[in-house]
């Protein structure tokens, strides 16, 4: 670097999507530390001045005024100070939203850069330089990728400014991109052949499991060794509706070395001078559980609190699902803000209930016991004019679902707790819920949990407890829930057996089927029976409807759930009948 003592403040925050005063007050509150602190650079994650993603916020007229009153406020803090401020905002230019990086010093404007997007989609790129002083930073020139002309024109001008005095004596070169800007390996080969000395990546990047090891070793540290050129990366942290972002930030120096990695879900800042010589860095990667119990804890706890609650009510059955979306509530929340409830019936058994209390004593949940018996009777009595002939078997174990619903939102209704709901990604899949029964709730933690995840989860979590987690130590999990056999208890003797495959089957198929994109007619390659594929993808397109009705969760893998039309006669056997078709048959 050309300057021996450049210091940059990497500052992972969480902010509440929407609130831009909120959110500027804490851009500028660590700015100022992080100025008072002698650096540079500070540096905020993408889109952190209104929280990502906006979706239909983004249409919103008055978005962009509020925005660039936000930016004059960020502006104005930079006068007379020492640290460049780089910070992520919306952007519009026409009818076009992008998202962009600001870059100010001494309450100037030094620089926007746009994020680059698909090629065609109009979005801008720019060339941003500095001046000996290694933050006085300028815009040089503005790309515009309309069409492959103007890239091919585009890139013309970037391989003469490359080739200018100008930009190699002014210093360092400070290049910042944005999102997934990052991974393709054409953006940071252009900054570097305009005479780029340092990139600074900022990022709304989503957690999904191992996607840490993937941003270091198999993106960023690519493009280190592609461009030989440092690398600082700053990721947002915190839940927002259905997306949880990890933070993870890091520094990479020219050698492709881990400088500096800060924690995961959790804000903070750190500082690192670049100028100053390191060892080789050692990244530390957290175990396959870790990561997607401790996201899970995270999108709970910012949906709670971003949502305006403080707690939180689950109907406590003594089963896995209930038990472990009440340890992810009181780690997130803290014990004194879960409250459980059991609800039995005539079916639940003496392990249910005393397996629910234990969970409840262990944590220290507070636990109330309300019996459906009486409202399953009373709404019996009450339909024998309808159903002179009795209700089916399905329809009376659908009602206890329903009475346990309509108790749990009274509660919710009465004491402004946010219901939680229990269902998991497996049973979600197959439409093994009751609608407006278990599925009742605001938010549904397990949402793109497999079952079997789910029980990988509750052993990690009896043996660790990370700092962070407000829960107690020790097998917070009592083994009876996690030995015992799946059951509703809806009916005497009922196992989800009765209804599913066994979980680890059911799971595996389901993997082929949503996360793997792996054709109907492919999956029995896979070692499964082909009759069992076909009853599981009939019954996962089946339950579309109670899917679009559900509550929202945290989405932790690329796939979730496909939005398919409800009504949808789609099959891929229709392939064999095209074949016969055109045989004419």
């Amino acid at each position: 670097m050309a300057q021996p003592n450049l210091t940059i403040a990497l500052s992972q925050i969480n902010p509440l999507m929407g609130d831009v005063v909120g959110n500027v007050l804490k851009i500028r509150e660590e700015y100022y530390e992080a100025d008072g602190r002698g650096v540079d650079l500070a540096v905020f994650p993408e889109l952190c001045l209104t929280g990502s993603p906006l979706e239909g916020l983004a249409d919103d007229g008055d978005l962009p005024g509020v925005v660039e009153e936000g930016l004059q406020v960020l502006r104005a803090a930079t006068k007379g100070r020492r640290a460049a401020l780089v910070v992520g905002a919306p952007q519009r230019d026409a009818d076009r939203f992008f998202s962009a990086a600001l870059v100010f010093e001494d309450g100037e404007v030094s620089g926007c850069f746009r994020k680059r997007g698909l090629p065609g989609d109009g979005a801008v790129e720019t060339v941003l330089d500095s001046t000996r002083n290694p933050m006085k930073a300028r815009v040089t020139r503005i790309f515009e990728f309309f069409d492959k002309q103007a890239r091919d024109a585009a890139d013309e001008a970037e391989a003469s400014i490359a080739d200018a005095d100008p930009i190699r004596n002014h210093g360092d070169m400070v290049v910042v991109v944005i999102g997934r800007d990052i991974w393709r390996p054409d953006t940071a080969a252009r900054f570097k052949a305009a005479g780029a000395e340092l990139l600074v990546s900022i990022n709304a990047c989503p957690f999904r499991p191992r996607i840490l090891q993937t941003r270091i070793r198999d993106i960023t540290a690519l493009r280190v060794s592609e461009t030989g050129l440092p690398l600082v990366y700053v990721n947002a942290v915190g839940g927002q509706d259905t997306t949880v972002f990890d933070g993870g930030s890091f520094v990479l120096d020219s050698q492709g070395r881990c400088l500096v990695q800060m924690p995961q879900w959790e804000e903070c800042a750190t500082d690192c001078e670049l100028a100053r010589p390191f060892a080789a860095g050692n990244e530390l990667f957290p175990a396959p559980e870790e990561e997607i119990y401790r996201s899970l804890v995270l999108a709970l706890g910012d949906y709670v609190r971003k949502s305006g609650f403080s707690d939180v009510v689950i109907g406590m059955s003594g089963g896995m699902d209930s038990a472990m979306v009440a340890a992810l509530a009181g780690d997130a929340l803290g014990p004194r803000h879960v409250h459980c409830v059991r609800l039995p019936s005539e079916f639940t058994s003496d392990l249910s209930n005393s397996a629910a209390a234990d969970m409840c004593e262990k944590w220290g949940f507070s636990m109330a016991t309300v019996s459906i018996g009486g409202l399953i009777a009373t709404a019996t009595d009450a339909l024998v004019p309808a159903t002179p002939n009795g209700l089916r078997k399905l329809t009376r174990e659908n009602m206890q679902a329903r009475a346990r619903g309509f108790l749990l939102m009274t509660l919710s209704n009465e004491h402004n707790w946010l219901l939680l709901a229990t269902g998991n990604k497996s049973e979600i899949a197959m439409g093994y819920a009751t609608l407006y029964g278990d599925m009742c709730g605001g938010y549904t933690p397990l949402k793109d949990i497999f079952k079997t995840t789910v029980y990988s989860l509750a052993r990690w979590r009896n043996g660790n407890r990370p700092d962070g987690l407000k829960g107690p130590e020790g097998v917070v999990i009592p083994t009876e829930i996690i030995d015992r056999p799946p059951s509703a208890e809806l009916a005497p003797g009922q196992l989800d057996t009765d209804s599913l495959p066994p979980y680890p089957i059911l799971d595996a198929i389901l993997s082929e089927l949503l996360e793997h994109d792996t054709p109907v007619s492919l999956v029995p390659s896979k070692g499964f029976e082909p009759e069992l594929v076909d009853t599981v993808f009939r019954m996962l397109k089946s339950a579309e409807y109670k899917r679009r009705q559900g509550a929202p969760g945290p989405i932790i893998t690329d796939k979730g759930f496909r939005r398919v039309p409800v009504v949808n006669r789609f099959d891929p056997s229709q392939r064999e009948r095209l074949r016969e078709m055109a045989d004419g048959k």
